[in-house]
Formats: structure tokens, C-alpha cells, sequence
């Protein structure tokens, strides 16, 4: 085994684990320890040490390699490691799971108020008689015409304007 990213692959497959388990239980993203079993970019040396403790492998053998494979016997204070990892990977992501959850409670009530607003209003809509929408019409279209002839005025404005600039 001729480098750091074989002898990583190999130790992790020795323990029965993958790139996944491994970030789990150290909390270093999957896609960097597939990254160094692969020999991609430069590992960083902090992060292999945190790896080859949690896969009890000799620190100075993943970096230098040699004729002994210097793989551990799990130990108590390695398995209670890896268990506190897994146990604050755990709470963290139901962490997230709960703030994602009371974030779309809030959405929901916020559309449900929009939508008993919008009840109120179609209820108070029925009330309405034709009369009423009568009267709400012809504002509407008083408004409207009272609006175009506005627009009229100030078109008739700009000409006149126009005009006087062209004599």
C-alpha cells in the first residue's frame, strides 16, 4: 500500500465500516473521507489523526505506511468516543429535524389565518345585496372614467406642449 488514501481505504473495509460511518463518527464530512480514500487534494493531517483514532489505526503507519499494519483492538475509551460522536450527531440532526418542524408549524399558521381572513370575506360578500354591487360598480367605473380622463388631460397637455416647442 503505497499511500495515505489506500491504507485509509483498507483499515476502514478491516473494520467492517465506509466512508459514511466513518463521517458519522467523527463528524467530518463524507465527502472529504472519500475524498482522502481516493488520494484526492491534500489530507488534512488533524482530520486523519481524529480518523485513524475512531478506526483504531496507528496515526504514524496511515501516514508513512510500513511492512506492519498497525491496526488496534478496540478499546473502552475509543468505543466511548465514538459513541458520544454518534450520540451528538444524533441530537444535532434531531435538533434540526425540530426547528424544521417549527418552522412549517409557523407557515401553517400563517396560511391558516390568511385563510379564515379570506372566509370573513367571502362571508361578508354574500351579505352584499345587488343594490349594493350596483352602487360598488358604477364608483368602480366612475373612478375608472375619472382616471382616463385624467390620462386624456395629460396627453392634451404634452401636445400643447409639443406644439408650442415646435413653432
Amino acid at each position: 500500500m503505497n499511500s495515505i488514501g489506500e491504507r485509509l481505504t483498507y483499515a476502514i473495509n478491516i473494520k467492517g465500516l465506509n466512508a459514511n460511518k466513518v463521517s458519522l463518527m467523527t463528524k467530518i464530512h463524507a465527502t472529504t473521507v472519500n475524498n482522502y480514500m481516493k488520494n484526492k487534494g491534500k489530507p488534512d493531517l488533524i482530520k486523519l489523526e481524529k480518523i485513524s483514532k475512531i478506526i483504531c489505526v496507528d496515526f504514524d503507519w496511515l501516514i508513512n505506511g510500513g511492512d506492519i499494519i498497525r491496526i488496534f483492538d478496540q478499546h473502552p475509551q475509543i468505543e466511548e468516543k465514538k459513541l458520544t460522536l454518534m450520540a451528538d450527531y444524533a441530537t444535532d440532526t434531531l435538533l434540526n429535524i425540530i426547528s424544521e418542524q417549527k418552522n412549517i408549524i409557523a407557515e401553517l399558521k400563517e396560511q391558516l389565518s390568511f385563510y379564515k381572513d379570506s372566509i370573513e370575506i367571502m362571508k361578508s360578500l354574500n351579505n352584499i345585496t345587488n343594490s349594493q354591487i350596483n352602487d360598488i360598480h358604477k364608483i368602480v367605473t366612475k373612478n375608472a372614467f375619472l382616471a382616463e380622463m385624467e390620462e386624456i388631460k395629460e396627453l392634451l397637455e404634452k401636445n400643447k406642449k409639443i406644439s408650442e416647442l415646435k413653432k
